[in-house]
């Protein structure tokens, strides 16, 4: 595919250049269109100024859109409109963890009671005994 080399002005901004155009896509000179570049120029606004072959441009035009005929009309057209996006933010997820519990077991431990014993004790208890008395009568 051959380049044909063409002189444009941006609409804003610096002097004009020497730009290289697809010749399956030449623009209408006096038309204003929006191109993007290839190497580092700036895409934008542009008005095609004249032909300039034989010549070599500092840069390719990657795409080029249609002929708005004036500069304010391109700008106008070019110009985005912001739109609000969705962003979508990932929600954390919860991981399960394990946490090791150690859990105190009670160990039996035998206890020595000591009950005390009850020893009888004697215990003298005085009795009141009859005594039969055997009495002379006379």
């Amino acid at each position: 595919m051959a380049l044909v080399t063409y002189l444009i002005a941006p609409c804003e901004g610096p002097s004009a250049i020497l730009v290289e155009f697809s010749s399956s896509t030449l623009p209408v000179v006096g038309g204003n269109y929006f191109l993007t570049f290839v190497g580092s120029t700036d895409s934008g606004c542009y008005e095609i100024v004249d032909t300039a072959e034989p010549g070599v441009g500092i840069d390719t035009v990657a795409t080029q859109s249609t002929n708005y005929n004036d500069c304010a009309t391109c700008q106008g057209a070019s110009t985005p409109t912001p739109t609000p996006s969705v962003t979508r933010t990932q929600t954390p997820s919860v991981t399960a963890s394990v946490t090791p519990t150690k859990t105190v077991t009670p160990s039996v431990t035998a206890t020595v009671t000591t009950t005390p014993t009850l020893t009888p004790t004697k215990t003298v208890t005085p009795s009141v005994t009859a005594t039969v008395t055997n009495t002379p009568t006379r």
